[in-house]
């Protein structure tokens, strides 16, 4: 019996083993994935971030040329942060390439230097040295001539706690290596990359000045087309008024941010309408628009915004009879209808109301409007009368261009 209970609790001992070096297995599994998972994710940033000191190089040699005239450099070495390896040193070497060929201005023209890499043997009267063609004074001198280079471009790429450093030396290609050109830029690792277009080199501050634009959806102007449908009040009870259809306007002209944070928008408007046998009519507006939901646009969340306006409105046929300070007989409807008698009313409105936007592209808004020259047509109800009277309401959907 003892015996049957020591192998039971054997069996245990090694089932319970066996989990926990499974459960550690599983630990250690899931910490190189996580690592494996941030050491991509640093070196993409790596990447941008090298790409971006490059570009920023390139776009002061277009400012200020390091030569006079078209010069002839090999690229003589590049280095990155240890463990990202020749890859990364080959690819940043290839986009300096391309930045160059596409602008001449900056008076640099790369040449091939296929010996600064390769593990040369050279001989003087000193003796024979046996290492990298970059690391040889002589051997650079040797692969300028058969270039037809006389100077020489050193990269070194290095990461200094949060920050990239780039530090680029043009060195005259002499048994000396004189520097005649240095410079030393830096990078925060922890701001988004720009990613320049490397047809059009601008400046850093430009390009995030475009970037945010874009981001978000900024531009000095936008169109914005208009659909909204305005009902007047019903009449009020013993009028001999008649209720009037609602109208239904297009709009559209040109909206502005007034400062760059949108909290202040204003817009120009033009509109029109159409029913046969019914109504036409033209309107022009004007609004501005105040931010309700913070002190800037948001790009995550929609945006609710206030606005005033005022439009001058003209309306044309039987529906215009009901604007008028007396009650349309059946004659004078017969003849707007029939075109025999032209019938027009303009007027002019004020319109206080909110609008939600999304994205600034598409929005939704509601509103009241008061309009003082109707205020004696019978047909012309009243929706609020507390000092300021509200003649009509309605409702718009707006997309924007």
């Amino acid at each position: 019996m003892a015996a049957l209970t020591r192998g039971a609790l054997f069996l245990l001992v090694c089932a319970l083993s066996s989990t926990v070096a499974a459960a550690e297995l599983s630990n250690e599994e899931l910490q190189r994935t996580q690592v494996e998972t941030l050491r991509r994710q640093m070196a993409n940033e790596l990447h941008l971030q090298a790409f971006d000191l490059i570009d920023e190089l390139v776009y002061g040699w277009t400012q200020a040329p390091p030569f006079a005239a078209d010069t002839a450099v090999v690229v003589a070495d590049v280095t990155v942060p240890y463990g990202f390896g020749s890859g990364l040193e080959a690819l940043l070497e290839n986009h300096l390439a391309d930045l160059v060929i596409q602008h001449g201005e900056t008076r640099v023209r790369l040449a091939h230097c296929p010996a600064c890499q390769a593990i040369t043997v050279h001989s003087d009267a000193q003796g024979t040295i046996v290492s990298r063609g970059v690391d040889q004074p002589g051997a650079l001198r040797q692969a300028g001539a058969s270039s037809g280079a006389e100077h020489a471009l050193f990269l070194d790429f290095e990461a200094e706690g949060a920050a990239l450093v780039l530090r680029a030396r043009i060195t005259s290609l002499d048994d000396d290596l004189t520097i005649v050109r240095a410079r030393t830029l830096s990078t925060s690792t922890s701001s988004a990359a720009l990613l320049r277009s490397g047809d059009r080199l601008i400046s850093a501050e430009d390009a995030r000045h475009e970037y945010l634009d874009a981001l978000q959806q900024r531009g000095p102007v936008v169109i914005p087309v208009r659909v909204s449908l305005i009902q007047f009040a019903p009449p009020a009870e013993g009028s001999a008024g008649i209720a009037t259809l609602p109208i239904l306007w297009l709009q559209t002209g040109a909206e502005m941010g007034i400062n760059h944070a949108r909290d202040w928008t204003g817009s120009i408007t033009i509109g029109g309408t159409f029913v046969p046998q019914l109504y036409n009519g033209l309107m022009l507006e004007a609004r501005v628009n105040r931010l309700l939901t913070g002190a800037a646009t948001s790009l995550t969340q929609p945006n609710l915004y206030g606005f005033v306006g005022a439009s001058l409105t003209t309306i044309n046929g039987p529906v215009a009879l009901l604007l008028r300070d007396d009650v349309p007989t059946i004659a004078d409807v017969v003849g707007a209808a029939t075109g025999v008698v032209s019938q027009s009313t303009t007027y002019p409105a004020i319109t206080a109301g909110v609008d939600l936007r999304i994205g600034n592209r598409l929005g939704a808004s509601f509103f009241a409007q008061t309009t003082p020259t109707l205020a004696g047509a019978p047909s012309i109800g009243r929706y609020l009368d507390v000092g300021l009277q509200i003649h009509s309401i309605g409702g718009e959907v707006t997309l924007c261009f």
